[in-house]
Parts: structure tokens; sequence; C-alpha cells
């Protein structure tokens, strides 16, 4: 299930979907930050009952820069869900069940470049990824996306 606003994106990754996350433009990854937290559930009850849900939740953020600007992706971990794996970095692996509770970033020089469509990371179940678009990375039509299912590589925007 996806959902867009502004041409940013928040995808809802069910039980019996794919759970693993792609590039969404040619880019190189220069930071990311595994954020520590809580483990609610990131379905309809949950969005509508905890507050700041995606904000108290554990994620994952990977800044992407591309050549149209900024682009963040944000691996939302949920219930059940206390693993996210980076496929760019071995190290970053979240669990519930890990020691380390301190929020850790890392930087990366050299970048590294990950082409559309590769893979960024996996879910060990389903969780939620947010998509942000710095202004002017997008141009063009953003479709209308509540409730609808994306399959991997459906495009989920319209260049001009």
């Amino acid at each position: 299930m996806c959902l867009s606003s502004n041409g940013n994106f928040t995808l809802f990754f069910a039980d019996p979907h794919y759970h693993r996350v792609h590039a969404p433009l040619d880019g190189a990854v220069n930071w990311s930050c595994h954020i520590p937290g809580a483990f609610w559930p990131v379905n309809a009850w949950g969005v509508q009952t905890v507050a700041k849900l995606y904000c108290v939740n554990e994620r994952v953020v990977t800044l992407l820069e591309t050549s149209q600007g900024y682009v963040a992706v944000v691996m939302v971990a949920a219930m059940d869900v206390g693993q996210i794996t980076l496929a760019y970095d071995a190290a970053i692996t979240t669990t519930r069940h890990s020691p380390r509770r301190t929020s850790t970033e890392t930087v990366y020089t050299p970048p590294k470049p990950l082409t559309k469509g590769e893979e960024l990371g996996v879910f060990h179940m389903g969780s939620t990824v947010i998509v942000l678009f710095a202004p002017g990375v997008l141009l063009g039509d953003v479709r209308p996306l509540q409730g609808c299912r994306v399959t991997m590589g459906e495009s989920l925007h319209t260049y001009t």
C-alpha cells in the first residue's frame, strides 16, 4: 500500500509483500543513520493511535545524492520486524535484541554508488518506507497512490 504527498512517498509492506527496498534514482549514498526506537505496528491502527509513529519506531535513514538533488529513504521497523539489513553496508543491521541502542551515523567517503533499482536494503518481515525528495528532484506528475499496490520496477512518478 502506498500514499503520496507533494512528490514524497510512504510505502507500507505487509506480510505477503516483497520486503526489499531499491534505490529510487541513480546516485550515491553519502550518509546513513540508524536510529533505535520502538516497534509499534505500522498498520492502520498504529498510524491512527501512536503519536508520531514514524518518528518513534526504529529506523534507518539513507541519504542519496543524485544528479537532481538529495533523496532520503527512511526504512521504518515495525512490530515483529526487529531487523533491517542494508545492501550497501553490511555493518549496519538493526535488531530489537541489540545491546547497542544509541543512534549511529555513518559518512561514506567516498560515497557508495547505486543505480536506480539496485537493492538498498531488506526488511526481515514487513514494514514501511518513506521516500523524501528535495525540491526540484522530481519534475512532472505524481500519480495518486493512496491504497494502491506497487510492484518492483513500477514507476511511482511520471516525468515531463
